[in-house]
């Protein structure tokens, strides 16, 4: 569950990427960038025995590609984003390159990721406790929908609907998201 927790929080930072960073000029935007699901093989790399997920070289194969189209990627692990943000004039040049990595890979072919009930039902749970945290340090935090429409929205489109952190990446500031990854983390 630990793993799809990540992926969730994930699939929401692509989500949420075109947001400005904080006292940075609008004009910039800083997507991080994770694996839809798990991290595609690439075509370099085939899946192997040891190693069946198609998704395992995402991460490294999207930094590799995008960093060869000349943008600076800080590769953060299980995420990577462009350093200092994707100006406003570049984000469809960067869209375009990204996708274009992604189809070198045949990334654009695999399904995304699948959410079973009690995975869902358990983020639910989770991104519950996390909510508190965020209020607890004086942030405004959407209603939770009810846990029976979390989980059935999720096991259709496995990007949440509702998330603790929605409002502050919304606002984009930088300090304000990192201040919640740090001190109210999603397991």
């Amino acid at each position: 569950m630990r793993h799809y927790v990540g992926i969730a929080s994930a699939a929401l930072m692509v989500a949420l990427a075109g947001c400005s960073p904080d006292g940075e000029d609008p004009s910039t935007a800083g997507p991080t960038t994770a694996p839809p699901a798990s991290p595609p093989a690439s075509a370099t790399t085939q899946p192997s025995a040891e190693s069946p997920d198609p998704w395992e070289h995402y991460i490294r194969d999207m930094v590799r590609c995008l960093t060869d189209k000349g943008w600076e990627i800080d590769d953060r692990g299980d995420s990577y984003g462009v350093h200092g943000g994707v100006p406003i004039a570049q984000v469809d040049q960067f869209d375009a390159d990204k996708a274009e990595c992604e189809a070198r890979f045949g990334y654009d072919q695999l399904p995304g990721p699948s959410v079973s009930h009690d995975e869902a039902a358990e983020l639910y749970d989770l991104l519950l406790v996390v909510a508190d945290c965020v209020r607890a340090l004086g942030y405004d935090v959407p209603p939770a929908p009810s846990k029976q429409a979390f989980v059935e929205q999720l096991v259709d489109h496995p990007i949440p609907s509702w998330h603790p952190y929605d409002k502050v990446f919304q606002r984009g500031n930088r300090a304000e998201i990192q201040r919640l990854e740090e001190e109210c983390p999603i397991p």
